[in-house]
């Protein structure tokens, strides 16, 4: 699934105008260079301004919020040695240094690695990787 990632990644790093994400141009994006990788097909980037950028993407199977499903979504962020803040129903994961490495809300995640990319993808929405 880090492959997927990292193409997505390529891919807007390769671009030689700033990518404004708009509807129509994730969906553009999406039809013409589909990132595709077991379940994953990152599509979004979301540029930070004090973190890394992230590569993200939608997903059919919904988190669930409730106690359980914050649990999970604590213990994930703990085993990283992350820092969990969330607004509403929306997560944010931090590093030690206040940076912002990733985001899960109820059917959208991004991360600024690949690796955390699967991890959350799988850990927590439970997608599969083409090697599975």
């Amino acid at each position: 699934m880090s492959l997927a990632w990292k193409e997505a990644k390529k891919f807007v790093d390769g671009l030689d105008y700033p990518l404004i994400i708009r509807k129509t141009e994730i969906e553009r994006v999406a039809k013409e260079k589909p990132f595709k990788q077991g379940d994953f097909t990152p599509i979004y980037f979301s540029p930070n301004n004090d973190s890394p950028d992230g590569i993200g993407m939608r997903v059919e199977k919904s988190l669930v919020f409730d106690r359980e499903g914050y649990k999970k979504i604590l213990s994930f962020a703990k085993e990283r040695n992350l820092t969990l803040k969330n607004l509403g129903e929306r997560f944010y994961f931090y590093t030690s240094n206040n940076a912002m490495v990733g985001c899960v809300t109820a059917n959208l995640f991004i991360a600024s690695d690949p690796d955390l990319f699967e991890e959350i993808g799988t850990k927590l929405y439970g997608l599969r990787t083409d090697t599975e």
